[in-house]
């Protein structure tokens, strides 16, 4: 007896890519000058770019008009009690939500690339080319449901924690039915590099659309947080003294 097959995705279009290699390693280190204080001085000048691979990953991106129901605690209300319950319902229209699906890049990094890119740019596959990896959606429909549905709950949090009355909340929980749902498969340009800062190598990826956009990885300076830390404990000593 043949059972029916739960067929796999395919992207329905590819976004292309608007920056060249040489942006894109000029886009990280840029970046690396813009981490802050507790990273190393020299990073940006001293880091060493390596190996680039230019890749297309995919994801599913929606609209959808969703009814949320939610429940959390907040202190308004609570009298004597530290907390009080609340619960309510808000309609809600969500745009351009992002459900990455790759396998060459984690969720986290494909959410933090994602503003930079122009979802209505996409056009037909791209041509095969040595040393580009274009992903497949290696994920069935009935798991693709699942991902996007928890897409949506995910969302629908963002959203539902600046519905609870009060500066203080704990236990949010929502729950999300979609009134109406269009959603797009999507193929989105970016390159993955590998840079070295004092014989360690750490991985970022940057927007193949937008060389502004980047994640990645970053050491820290342990000389800058041990002189934080050193300047606090000073501080909070001297406060004693001058207390007594």
């Amino acid at each position: 007896m043949e059972r029916p097959e739960d067929p796999v995705e395919e992207a329905s279009a590819y976004l292309p890519f608007a920056v060249d290699p040489a942006a894109a390693a000029e886009g990280l280190r840029r970046w690396l000058g813009t981490l802050g204080f507790f990273r190393p001085s020299d990073l940006q000048a001293a880091a060493t770019i390596g190996e680039l691979k230019p890749l297309w990953w995919v994801g599913w991106v929606f609209d959808a008009e969703v009814l949320v129901s939610w429940a959390a605690d907040s202190e308004v209300g609570s009298r004597r009690a530290s907390w009080a319950p609340h619960a309510g319902q808000q309609s809600l229209h969500l745009r351009n939500v992002l459900v990455p699906a790759s396998r060459g890049l984690s969720a986290a990094e494909c959410r933090a690339i994602a503003r930079g890119y122009r979802v209505d740019s996409g056009g037909p596959p791209p041509e095969a080319r040595a040393g580009v990896l274009i992903e497949r959606f290696d994920v069935q429909r009935s798991a693709a449901r699942r991902a996007i549905a928890e897409g949506l709950e995910r969302a629908a949090l963002g959203h539902a924690s600046t519905w609870v009355p009060g500066s203080r909340q704990r236990k949010l929980s929502v729950a999300v039915l979609p009134r109406r749902l269009s959603s797009e498969r999507l193929a989105f340009p970016a390159y993955v590099l590998a840079y070295r800062y004092r014989d360690k190598l750490y991985r970022a990826v940057v927007n193949g659309q937008d060389m502004a956009v980047v994640t990645g990885k970053a050491p820290l300076s342990i000389a800058k947080i041990v002189l934080v830390i050193v300047g606090v404990l000073a501080a909070a000593a001297l406060i004693v003294v001058l207390a007594r």
